[in-house]
């Protein structure tokens, strides 16, 4: 069936009123006003439907939220997402207000909901709602707040800012996908803990037990960029990335990390691979009797670097330094080396030009110690 489309204009817009017939009908032409009508009003479907909303802003951001739908499913999934004369017109944001709560969503059996270039702010601290399974997010923005569901949590393409004692949390199947977080605090614990993290910057001013984590065996954690402000760490661990057994965590970037890349206490089969490292006190944790290298006798290609790799993602540039830009290595693969072959880019790949070299496609030499 169709996607269901329904609209929200939160200036224009008539939410239904006791009076039959009062207020809007959800079209394009008499659209509701609030989420919390939409929500309430949402029709009977086995189609995904998408709330399109119009004239929110930083300076008028919806406040009346209600409570999402349940009982939805991949298939049913309610989409919330921007729009200006027509659906998926605009990459305007939707602000979304918690008015000084946290959990305004507290919703921790409800599945299936997208958020498409949403705000999320204003609440006390803490996490802006608690939902189930597949939630989506894409280009979305959260202010001194975070998310959390119980698995299947997708984050591509957002902005964790002003970032609280959490980050993103959710279970098997997550994933973070070119975020950017920025955080500060001097606490312990950790700010992420995600299944799969690809491409992403995540920079800390302050220090904690670990930037982010694993949150089982199998999680995938490449082309991310790890960097707290400098390498004192008055309280918490002032470790990177914290790896569990069976993960693969590859072609990452470290700096000022009192260990870049930790283990997992009971960690048995891991397997070693090529990162980049500047001024961490431990690049990596030490093999114990209880942990087998699945890679040996190949050693993993590291490469330490001369100076930072993102020097100036203290003023908010994240552009890479063109040493980091310039490493490239085919360590593992079963490619031969003449030929055009997988050449992994190390740090999250945010800028298209750092040093003018960011990027390059085609042939490379292979670095030393690479195979």
């Amino acid at each position: 069936m169709a996607i269901v489309e329904r609209y929200i204009d939160h200036s224009g817009g008539s939410d239904p009123g006791p009076e039959p017939g009062s207020g809007g009908d959800g079209s394009i032409s008499d659209p509701w006003k609030t989420l919390s009508a939409a929500f309430t009003n949402i029709p009977t479907t086995s189609s995904v439907i998408r709330l399109n909303v119009k004239n929110t802003s930083s300076g008028s951001k919806m406040t009346s939220l209600g409570s999402l739908p349940t009982g939805r499913s991949v298939a049913t999934s309610v989409v919330i997402a921007p729009y200006s004369s027509a659906a998926g017109d605009t990459e305007s944001l939707v602000y979304l207000d918690a008015g000084g709560s946290d959990n305004v969503w507290n919703q921790p059996n409800d599945d299936a909901i997208a958020f498409n270039r949403c705000h999320f702010s204003n609440t006390a601290g803490g996490q802006f709602f608690d939902l189930d399974n597949n939630i989506i997010m894409f280009r979305c923005v959260f202010d001194a707040c975070n998310p959390e569901s119980d698995n299947a949590m997708q984050a591509w393409f957002c902005e964790f800012k002003n970032a609280p004692a959490e980050v993103f949390k959710s279970g098997g199947n997550s994933g973070m996908y070119h975020c950017l977080v920025t955080g500060t605090s001097e606490a312990t614990g950790t700010p992420i803990t995600c299944a799969n993290m690809v491409g992403n910057v995540i920079y800390w001013t302050g220090s904690r037990d670990h930037l982010a984590r694993g949150n089982s065996a199998s999680n995938l954690c490449i082309n991310n960029s790890f960097i707290y402000n400098n390498n004192t760490h008055s309280t918490g661990d002032g470790y990177g990335y914290r790896v569990d057994d069976q993960s693969w965590c590859a072609f990452n970037y470290f700096e000022s990390c009192a260990r870049g890349i930790d283990a997992e206490t009971n960690s048995e089969v891991v397997l070693k691979s090529p990162n980049a490292f500047y001024n961490n006190t431990a690049n990596r944790y030490t093999m114990g009797s209880n942990r087998v290298d699945m890679t040996l006798p190949i050693a993993a290609a590291d490469y330490n670097l001369t100076s930072s790799g993102m020097p100036n993602a203290g003023s908010s540039n994240y552009t890479i330094s063109s040493e980091l830009a310039e490493l490239r290595t085919n360590q593992y693969s079963p490619f031969p080396g003449s030929s055009t072959t997988y050449e992994a880019l190390f740090g999250a790949p945010f800028q298209g030009a750092g040093g003018g070299t960011t990027g390059r496609q085609g042939l490379h030499a292979i670095e030393s110690g690479s195979v």
